[in-house]
């Protein structure tokens, strides 16, 4: 699998991110950390007590599909909704001081900023907090949002969707979105949960992992094999491609003519795979926009989900990680 592609190849592909511009759409959020040390047991009950050293915030959700995007040297803007409160404004602050255009991100006053705060002992994380309203957003919402990206759809080269299921994608929004793109030339691709996925029908590329594709055709049989669950999902959701991740089994694509296409996962230390489902979003969203084959497309992102499993928290890669673990496997 690691000669599939050669390191020239690779920093061809990429090289040409850093022209691409990308619109991500999608349920954004703050992750929050709460780093400190456990020395004792709380008197008033038997849990630990953590002494605080210190705070850290990264973009989650969405959001962090637009870091990862935005790591990899791409031009990226995000479209979504927070609260008009402090978290929001933090994942705003967050984004723009990387370089990330946040002007299409709307502020609602009746729903707080999705927060997934982590208390962490070390490296051990004791709990997690989430702060959230999962309803749909307001019509009134929902259709500014839908305005102010459709009035710039036709800059981009690739239209991401990314759906944590917490109200932005609602079944006219999302269709008027995949159609208005498709007729302006712009691809979309796809990270749906499967409650929401009839609704992303019709898309260029749709990512889920394994477990998500057998919710969604609604057969946990896991004597059923992969290659049947992705093929009568793709049909049934007339999608032209879907990738399906599955952990230390690595992934598997499927096409419309071809036969589904396999590859093994890396062997690599993993620390925390959270967010790597969306760097695999990420890595094959610029590689379709840079009309990058998708088989290519789906062993850069094993790559990329490689290094970023190795790291704790949602953690995006640079350009410079990706290329060096392709020249260490070869």
């Amino acid at each position: 699998m690691f000669d599939l592609i050669s390191l020239e190849k690779a920093c061809d592909i990429v090289n040409s991110f850093k022209d691409r511009k990308v619109a991500v759409v999608g349920d954004s959020m703050l992750d929050s950390w709460i780093w400190g040390k456990v020395s004792r047991i709380s008197p008033e009950a038997p849990v630990p007590v953590v002494d605080v050293d210190h705070l850290s915030y990264t973009p989650g959700g969405a959001a962090n599909v637009v870091n990862n995007i935005n790591g990899l040297g791409a031009n990226v803007s995000i479209f979504t909704v927070t609260g008009n409160d402090e978290n929001g404004f933090k994942l705003s602050s967050e984004l723009a001081v990387r370089g990330v255009d946040v002007s299409g991100i709307i502020r609602d006053d009746n729903r707080p900023t999705t927060t997934k705060t982590r208390i962490m002992a070390g490296s051990q994380q004791l709990c997690r907090i989430d702060t959230e309203k999962k309803k749909y957003l307001s019509d009134e919402i929902s259709k500014k949002l839908l305005h102010i990206i459709l009035d710039s759809i036709k800059k981009f080269d690739i239209l991401v969707l990314s759906d944590y299921n917490k109200g932005l994608f609602n079944k006219e929004f999302t269709e008027t979105l995949i159609s208005e793109a498709s007729l302006n030339g712009v691809k979309t691709v796809v990270g749906p949960k499967p409650a929401n996925i009839n609704i992303f029908k019709g898309s260029k590329l749709m990512t889920l992992n394994e477990k998500e594709a057998r919710e969604a055709s609604n057969n946990l049989d896991s004597s059923v094999p992969i290659e049947n669950i992705g093929t009568k999902l793709k049909n049934d959701l007339n999608l032209s491609s879907l990738l399906v991740t599955r952990g230390d089994k690595g992934m598997i694509l499927f096409e419309e003519t071809e036969e589904p296409f396999s590859i093994p996962a890396l062997a690599s230390e993993v620390y925390d795979v959270s967010g790597a489902g969306d760097t695999v979003l990420s890595v094959a969203s610029l590689c379709l926009a840079s009309k990058i084959a998708l088989k290519e497309s789906v062993i850069l992102s094993n790559f990329a989900a490689a290094v970023v499993v190795q790291k704790v928290g949602t953690a995006t890669l640079t350009p410079s990680e990706l290329l060096k673990i392709i020249e260490y496997r070869k």
